[in-house]
């Protein structure tokens, strides 16, 4: 991981932003209605960073109500669901389950970001993570164990008794073993 000064920073976000916008808004329909109505038809509208300020922020309730209304999955879809490879859900414990899909190339971005993140909290080829939260399909920790496998540190998922894992959970930490 590179540092970069403020400005190519700045460039970068708005390069990768403008990409994501051209790469999903011509099939998302859940994202082209909310862009249309802050005025922006089209993905070539996005021209400023002030373009960008006038987009919507999104709430959960919002994607909950659009997956209830189109389901299973919503119209937050960028491409034909033959793209997707992963399915995953939120716990639904304050409220109906959000459900999202992944396409290798979203999952692969995914992987990447944990593999960064692992090496930056020190764990390094050889050692194993704890998986100390018992979870339904939730993305946070497979995607820790897929970048874990990336950056050169063994894929083991080592289970704690029932109750150790319990108690783990209260804090919601991942737990490093060396």
């Amino acid at each position: 991981m590179e540092p970069l000064d403020p400005e190519a920073l700045k460039h970068q976000q708005w390069a990768r932003l403008v990409a994501l916008v051209r790469a999903a808004l011509p099939a998302n329909r859940f994202l082209g209605a909310r862009y249309a109505r802050a005025g922006l038809a089209d993905a070539r509208d996005l021209a400023t960073w002030d373009d960008f300020r006038r987009l919507p922020l999104t709430a959960k309730r919002e994607l909950v109500e659009d997956q209830a209304a189109h389901p299973p999955f919503g119209t937050n879809l960028s491409f034909p669901l033959d793209r997707y490879v992963r399915v995953h859900q939120t716990s639904g414990t304050t409220g109906t389950p959000l459900r999202w899909l992944d396409t290798q190339e979203s999952w692969d971005w995914w992987a990447r970001c944990w593999t960064v993140v692992l090496h930056a909290a020190g764990l390094g080829p050889g050692e194993a993570g704890v998986d100390a939260v018992g979870r339904g399909p939730e993305v946070a920790l497979p995607g820790g164990e897929v970048g874990r496998g990336r950056g050169g540190t063994p894929c083991r998922r080592r289970r704690r008794p029932r109750r150790a894992r319990w108690g783990a959970r209260a804090d919601r930490r991942l737990h490093l073993v060396r």
